[in-house]
């Protein structure tokens, strides 16, 4: 196999913008329409692990559009990587393997090199789709008939202006709208440059879906990857008022992309509006499907999100930029019931400050967290909603019988518990606008359990759990 296949260098997490798939765009603004409008929106899962507050150098607040476009992703097809091939071409390509191939790939032949891809990434119903990789023949044929060891490491001088003309001519051929990234250190492999770009999606880049090409000194490019995904318009969504994204974004509280963790600074005023990726649903961190609760699969979403860059020394991956990303929906299209829509509308508007300091989360475990509770503003005032968001995971232990999984969100105020189910997968954020009617100290608290009947034989099985996380809202005149 090639250094593309037995050395991935480059993180891809990615995009290649093969086919947009054109449906009818949904309203926006408004709850017009039917109440599902939005439902691909409800439950995106937040990560337990990711919500705690980030150091932040907050300076002027960014500014957002109303509305920005979302889409839903399914994995690409073995035509959209022919379509790829013949964008590159400029005709018709035939399909064949090139030399040494590994049989699990599928390739097509344009002359002077090859776009290949996994047979079975590329046609799986379950897939979230692989990635697609060019290799120029020529170097291709030296690579696999003349290896020479090639070394990895910084590049002595950064790529020159025709280097990265040369990649941004390359993405530009193939159909696939990027910008270039500008890490801290560039890397090569040998004479060859690595240059790292984003993919852009109605202009906005794509936070953490890098894809690269490898440029040799004449200036070719003799590598190249990419992802291979289909994107379905769900048409423009509104966003939630800057300020409480920028909130999110610092608080942690909607945070979905990002390598700054707790040792990394993030830059607020360069923060941008971007698109990032999300999942509806999905099964948590088992070796198994567990048994009886996954509804269905989990849904994969490209959404608007604001990206801030970070301070910090990344090391050991590609490229070497350190950010964050976080959720830049309205929250009244994220809340679980459409009819509290106005009312997380309000809970935007009157979050908390986002240079506020404090948690605004908290969660079951500081090391190992798998359930937590989150609210948009720790001190809210009576009769103003507030957002509270719950995160963790439903299912059933392994060898236990006769279980009811469990997953309630308690305001405190004697209002009762709400139950959630997923609308896929174990994996559960729900979000309910709540309003305290009177001041007070309330304690919020999120349970998860699974409640069965007959427990699981000793030795060797899933425990049973009963877990809860809790946060207090201060709730004034």
């Amino acid at each position: 196999m090639s250094w593309g296949h037995t050395r991935r260098l480059v993180w891809v997490a990615c995009l290649a913008l093969l086919a947009l798939v054109a449906s009818g765009c949904l309203s926006t603004g408004s709850d017009s329409g039917s109440p599902d409008s939005y439902e691909a929106l409800r439950g995106i899962v937040l990560n337990p692990g990711e919500l705690s507050p980030r150091a932040a150098v907050v300076g002027d607040w960014f500014s957002l559009p109303r509305t920005a476009p979302a889409y839903t992703l399914e994995p690409g097809r073995t035509e959209d990587l022919r379509a790829l091939a013949d964008r590159y071409a400029g005709k018709p390509v035939t399909e064949g393997l090139g030399p040494n191939f590994s049989p699990d790939l599928t390739s097509f032949d344009t002359g002077d090199g090859w776009f290949v891809a996994v047979i079975d990434a590329a046609n799986s119903a379950t897939s979230n789709g692989g990635g697609w990789t060019w290799y120029e023949a020529a170097w291709r044929n030296e690579t696999v008939y003349h290896p020479v060891p090639m070394t990895q490491g910084p590049c002595p001088a950064p790529p020159d202006a025709r280097t990265e003309r040369a990649t941004l001519a390359f993405f530009e051929r193939v159909g696939v709208p990027v910008e270039l990234v500008r890490p801290d250190s560039w890397q090569c492999v040998g004479d060859l440059t690595i240059v790292v770009v984003s993919p852009l999606v109605d202009g906005l880049p794509v936070i953490g879906g890098f894809s690269s090409a490898w440029v040799d000194r004449s200036g070719t490019v003799v590598q190249a990857e990419g992802s291979l995904q289909r994107l379905t318009p769900i048409g423009e969504v509104e966003l939630a008022p800057a300020g409480e994204v920028l909130r999110r974004l610092v608080q942690g509280d909607a945070r979905v992309a990002g390598n700054c963790t707790a040792d990394c600074t993030l830059r607020t005023d360069d923060a941008r509006l971007a698109l990032v990726y999300a999942t509806n649903g999905g099964s948590g961190g088992h070796d198994h499907i567990p048994g009886g609760v996954v509804d269905e699969p989990a849904s994969r979403l490209l959404v608007p999100a604001v990206l801030a860059p970070g301070d910090a020394s990344i090391t050991g991956s590609l490229p070497a930029v350190s950010y964050s990303g976080a959720l830049a929906i309205s929250s009244a299209l994220l809340v679980d019931d459409p009819a509290q829509a106005e009312a997380a509308r309000r809970a935007d508007a009157t979050s908390t400050d986002p240079a506020a300091t404090g948690p605004t989360c908290t969660a079951d475990s500081a090391e190992y967290p798998v359930l937590a509770v989150c609210t948009s503003r720790t001190q809210p005032s009576a009769g103003v909603p507030v957002l509270l968001t719950a995160v963790g995971e439903r299912y059933e232990p392994v060898g236990a019988d006769g279980c009811e999984p469990l997953f309630a969100l308690d305001p405190g105020d004697g209002t009762g518990p709400q139950s959630f189910l997923p609308r896929s997968g174990t994996l559960i954020t729900a979000r309910v606008a709540h309003t305290y009617a009177e001041p007070g100290t309330y304690t919020v608290v999120v349970r998860s359990a699974s409640r069965c009947s007959t427990p699981a034989s000793p030795g060797g099985s899933e425990p049973e759990f009963d877990l809860t996380a809790q946060i207090t809202v201060t709730v004034t005149e």
